[in-house]
C-alpha cells in the first residue's frame, strides 16, 4: 500500500489511472526475449504521470515470475562513470541480500576497484585521484581521457558475467531485471554520454533494463548537447532503446478518478459535493493534482476554525488548482478578473474593443503564459478552469478572496466566530485579564508575534461592529432591528475600551496605528447619515467621542491627516449616497484633533538638520510641501501652531551659536524661498495669494527673517539672502520689520551700484 502524500502506488486495487496494462505488456517484451539477448526498454512520461507507479507494478509482475529485480536512482549521478558504478553497486547489494553474503563474492567490487572507484559509505562512489572532479578548471581533454579509461576498466568481461548468471541461477533467478530511475532528474549534461555508456557497457546476455524518465528533457538536454540531434529524442533513443513504451496521458475519466480520490484522502472535511465539483477542475498530471489536494487538505485544523458556511471551499479549490497548474497566470487573474466590479483592469480593453470579450481576454493571457510543452487540450482546460474561478469570486468582495487563499501560507489570529465568542464572553465578564488572555491564545494557534495577534484583534472588532450596523440597516422587523442595534451596542462597547484610556502595550500600538484608525475612520464616515431614531443617534454620538480619542493619540498624525483631506480624493472618504455638505461637515469636526500633533511635527521640522527640504523631496509625499505653503493649510488657521513656530525662530535669535540654530535658520531660509518664490517642482500658492498669506502672517515671516539675520553670513550666501528680503518688501511687508545686519547692509549697497 502506497504510503505518504506522494507516494507512487504499489498494488492494483489503488490503480486509478491504469498502469497495470503498462506493466503487464513491458512484463511480456521480457519475458519473450530470446535466450541470451539483453533488453533495453524505454519507459516515456512526463513529470508525475505515474513511471514509478508502472516500475511497482512491474517488480511485483517480475518477482512473481522469479526475476531477480535491481532498483537504481540516477538522480545523484555525477557522470557517466558514476551511474555504471551506481548500477553495480546495486546489483551487488541485490544478489548479496539474495544469495548471502558469504556464498555471493564481491566480483561486482573488484570491478569496481579495478577501475578505480572507492565506494563510500553513503552508497556514492568516487573516482579516486583529482580526475574525479569533473568541474576543476583546466581539466579538458585529460579529465575526459580519464572519464574513457575508467569506463573501459569497468566493462564486465565474460567470467564476470558468467560468474553473476551462476550468483542469480543459484538463487532461482533465470533472468535478472534491472530499473533505473529518474534518469530525467540527472544534470542534463550527463545524459547524452550516460545513455551512450548504458548502451555499450550493458549489453549483457539474459538481462533486461527499463529505464524510466521524461523524453521531452532528454530531448532538451540533447539539443544542448549537439544541434545535430535537433529537436527530437527518437533518432537517438533508437540507438539506446529496444522498446519504447509511452505512458499516456490520464483520459478525462482516469483523472477525474484519481482527483476524487485525492480529495477525499486529504479533504474530508470540505463536503462531499463540494469535493465533487472541485475535482474536475484539479490538473490532469497526477501528481500535481495530489499536490493541489494535499494544499486544500492542510487547511484542516484552521477549517475546523470557521463556521461551517463561512468559507467557500469551491472557489478555494479552483482558485489553489489554478495556482499550482501556472502560477504566473493565477498571478494575473487574481489581480485584474477577481471579485466585484472587477472584470478586467483597463489594460485589457484599451488596445481595442472586442478585447473586453471576456472568453477573448482569457483566451489571450492563456495564451499568453500557456507556452512551451502545453498543448492545445491543456490550454483549453485552463480557459475552461480561469473562467470557474472567475465565476466562483464574481460576488465576492476582494478582502475575502484574500484572506481565504492566505489561509493557505497563514493561519489568523482570530476567525470571525472566534472574534464573536470572545465579544460574548467579554460582555458578560468586561475583564482586561480576558482580553490578555485571549491575545496569549491567538499567538499561539497562530504563530503570530503580540504585535501581530493585537492588530487582528482590534481589525476584527472594528470589522465586526461594521457588520453588525450593516445587519441592522438590512433589517425591517423592529424587535429584529433592536436585537441587532443591540448586538452592536455591545460591539461598540469593545471597541471603546480597545481604545480608552486603558489600552497598554501591544493593543495600544495596534490600535492607535494608522492602519486601525483609518478603518474605524471609514466605519464611521460610512454611517454618519444612519440618525432615523434614537438608537442611531445614540451610536453617532459614542463613534464621534471614540473617534476623537483614536485620531487624538494616532501614532502618525500626518499620514492620516493626509489621508483624510477631502481635496486629494483619498479612497478612505469614499463614501456613496452621503451628502458632500454633510460629509465636509463631519470631517472637518473628526480631523480636528489631528491638527495639534501634525502642527507639533511642522514645527519639529524647522529644528531638524534640513527637516523643511526633506518635505519637497519625492513625488509621493507633497503634503508637508502643503501644510509649509498653502493659505488653506492649518499652520495658518491656528494661531497656537503660528506662535509656537515663532518662538522657535526668535530661540534662534536669543541663542544663535548652537547647532539647532543653525538647523533653524537653514529651514527658516528654505521655507522664506519657497513662500516668495516658490520650488522648482511648483507651489501650493499661487502669484496672487502671496502677497495676502504673506502681510496676514508678518510676525511669523519676520520672524523666520530675524532668525536667519542674526548672525553673519559668508559672502557666497549673502546674495540669496538679499534677493529673499527685497522679494519680501516687493510683497508688501515693512521694512524696519525685516532687520539688516551690518554685513547684509554692505552687500545691499554693492548691490544696489553694480557692484
Amino acid at each position: 500500500m502506497s504510503t505518504g502524500h506522494d507516494a507512487p502506488v504499489s498494488r492494483r486495487e489503488e490503480d486509478v489511472l491504469e498502469r497495470w496494462g503498462v506493466a503487464r505488456a513491458i512484463h511480456r517484451v521480457i519475458a519473450s526475449s530470446p535466450s541470451g539477448w539483453s533488453t533495453r526498454i524505454g519507459l516515456y512520461g512526463r513529470w508525475g504521470t505515474g513511471k514509478t507507479s508502472v516500475l511497482n507494478f512491474l517488480e511485483a509482475i517480475e518477482s512473481e515470475s522469479k526475476s531477480l529485480v535491481v532498483r537504481m536512482s540516477a538522480w545523484s549521478a555525477a557522470n557517466e562513470s558514476d551511474l555504471i558504478a551506481m548500477l553495480y553497486e546495486a546489483l551487488d547489494r541485490k544478489l548479496a541480500k539474495s544469495v548471502g553474503p558469504v556464498q555471493a563474492p564481491s566480483r561486482l567490487k573488484k570491478v569496481l576497484h579495478r577501475a578505480g572507484l572507492i565506494v563510500q559509505g553513503s552508497g556514492a562512489p568516487e573516482m579516486a585521484g583529482a580526475a574525479a572532479d569533473g568541474y576543476l578548471p583546466g581539466a579538458g581533454a585529460a579529465l575526459k581521457a580519464a572519464g574513457n579509461f575508467v569506463l573501459s576498466k569497468l566493462r564486465l568481461e565474460r567470467a564476470d558475467l558468467e560468474e553473476l548468471h551462476a550468483l542469480a541461477a543459484a538463487a532461482g533467478h533465470p533472468r535478472v531485471v534491472v530499473f533505473i530511475d529518474d534518469l530525467d532528474r540527472a544534470d542534463p549534461r550527463l545524459l547524452p554520454k550516460a545513455l551512450l555508456a548504458l548502451r555499450e557497457m550493458l549489453d549483457w546476455p539474459d538481462f533486461a533494463f527499463v529505464l524510466a524518465f521524461d523524453k521531452a528533457v532528454i530531448a532538451r538536454a540533447l539539443g544542448e548537447y549537439s544541434s545535430a540531434f535537433g529537436e527530437s529524442a527518437d533518432r537517438f533513443l533508437e540507438k539506446i532503446i529496444d522498446v519504447p513504451f509511452e505512458l499516456p496521458a490520464p483520459t478525462e475519466a482516469q483523472a477525474q478518478r484519481l482527483a476524487e480520490q485525492a480529495l477525499n484522502d486529504c479533504c474530508d472535511f470540505v463536503p462531499v459535493d463540494v469535493r465533487r465539483r472541485i475535482a474536475p477542475w484539479l490538473p490532469t498530471n497526477p501528481r500535481t493534482a495530489k499536490l493541489v489536494a494535499r494544499r486544500l487538505g492542510a487547511l484542516r485544523a484552521v477549517a475546523a476554525r470557521h463556521d461551517p458556511d463561512e468559507l467557500d471551499w469551491f472557489a478555494i479549490g479552483v482558485q489553489t488548482s489554478l495556482r499550482l497548474a501556472l502560477a504566473p497566470l493565477a498571478a494575473r487573474v487574481e489581480t485584474d478578473m477577481l471579485g466585484i466590479g472587477k472584470d478586467f483592469r483597463e489594460h485589457f480593453a484599451d488596445a481595442a474593443k472586442e478585447k473586453t470579450d471576456p472568453q477573448k481576454v482569457i483566451a489571450e493571457a492563456v495564451a499568453e503564459f500557456a507556452t512551451g510543452d502545453w498543448s492545445e487540450s491543456d490550454r483549453r482546460w485552463l480557459r475552461g478552469l480561469v473562467e470557474t474561478v472567475k465565476l466562483a469570486r464574481r460576488t465576492q468582495a476582494e478582502p475575502k478572496i484574500v484572506y481565504e487563499m492566505e489561509l493557505l501560507v497563514d493561519e489568523p489570529p482570530f476567525t470571525w466566530r472566534e472574534y464573536r465568542e470572545l465579544v460574548d464572553a467579554w460582555i458578560a465578564t468586561p475583564a482586561c485579564h480576558m482580553l490578555a488572555s485571549a491575545l496569549g491564545a491567538a499567538q499561539l494557534r497562530s504563530g503570530k508575534s503580540p504585535r501581530e495577534a493585537a492588530d487582528d484583534l482590534v481589525g476584527s472588532a472594528v470589522s465586526g461592529y461594521d457588520k453588525a450596523l450593516d445587519e441592522a440597516a438590512r433589517t425591517s422587523a423592529l424587535p429584529a432591528f433592536e436585537a441587532a442595534m443591540e448586538k452592536a451596542s455591545k460591539r461598540l462597547r469593545l471597541l471603546e475600551r480597545l481604545f480608552g484610556e486603558t489600552a497598554i502595550g501591544e493593543l495600544q500600538s495596534a490600535c492607535f496605528s494608522k492602519r486601525q484608525c483609518s478603518a474605524l475612520f471609514r466605519v464611521f464616515q460610512q454611517w454618519i447619515h444612519f440618525r432615523a431614531n434614537v438608537a442611531d443617534v445614540a451610536l453617532r454620538y459614542r463613534e464621534r467621542s471614540l473617534l476623537n480619542t483614536a485620531l487624538s493619540r494616532c501614532s502618525e498624525p500626518k499620514a492620516m491627516y493626509e489621508a483624510t483631506d477631502p481635496r486629494r480624493g483619498n479612497s478612505l472618504l469614499a463614501t456613496p449616497g452621503l451628502d458632500p455638505a454633510a460629509k465636509l461637515q463631519w470631517l472637518e469636526v473628526a480631523r480636528e484633533p489631528l491638527i495639534g500633533p501634525v502642527l507639533q511635527e511642522v514645527v519639529a521640522w524647522f529644528r531638524e538638520p534640513d527637516g523643511v527640504a526633506r518635505q519637497a523631496i519625492g513625488e509621493d509625499d507633497v503634503f508637508g510641501t502643503w501644510l509649509l505653503e498653502s493659505p488653506t493649510s492649518p499652520l495658518y488657521r491656528d494661531e497656537a501652531a503660528s506662535a509656537a513656530l515663532c518662538e522657535v525662530f526668535l530661540e534662534a535669535m536669543r541663542e544663535p551659536s548652537t547647532a539647532q540654530s543653525e538647523n533653524v535658520r537653514e529651514n527658516a531660509f528654505t521655507y522664506l524661498v519657497w513662500l516668495t518664490e516658490g520650488r522648482r517642482s511648483g507651489s501650493w500658492i499661487g502669484s496672487e495669494e502671496r502677497p495676502t498669506l504673506l502681510k496676514q502672517h508678518a510676525s511669523l515671516i519676520c520672524s523666520a527673517w530675524g532668525a536667519i539675520a542674526a548672525v553673519p553670513h559668508q559672502h557666497r550666501g549673502i546674495q540669496g539672502l538679499v534677493q529673499v528680503r527685497q522679494r519680501l518688501l516687493d510683497y508688501g511687508l515693512q521694512e524696519s520689520d525685516l532687520s539688516m545686519p551690518q554685513d547684509l547692509s554692505g552687500a545691499n549697497h554693492s548691490a544696489e551700484k553694480g557692484v
